[in-house]
């Protein structure tokens, strides 16, 4: 199924999806950094939301579980944000 990133932090991130996932639900995740790169983390839905005016549903997730690779890549992905 195919959700978006809105924010993206070290310790987690917003998703937007078309469905909700079902808080304390634990998912294997995909996220694309950029062309080329991205992490596997595995997460939990602490919250979700809808939005009237928004078609789909956000839910936020903590990640609970990232190597040590992928944390390199995210926080240097994050680092360069600003820049």
């Amino acid at each position: 199924m195919d959700a978006s990133v809105s924010e993206l932090g070290i310790g987690g991130c917003l998703l937007k999806a078309p469905i909700s996932f079902g808080v304390g639900r634990v998912l294997p995740l995909a996220v694309i950094l950029e062309e080329g790169k991205g992490i596997n983390p595995i997460a939990r839905v602490l919250y979700e939301r809808n939005d009237d005016d928004i078609e789909g549903v956000f839910s936020g997730v903590e990640f609970i579980n990232v190597t040590g690779p992928d944390m390199a890549e995210l926080e240097e992905f994050i680092a360069h944000q600003g820049n």
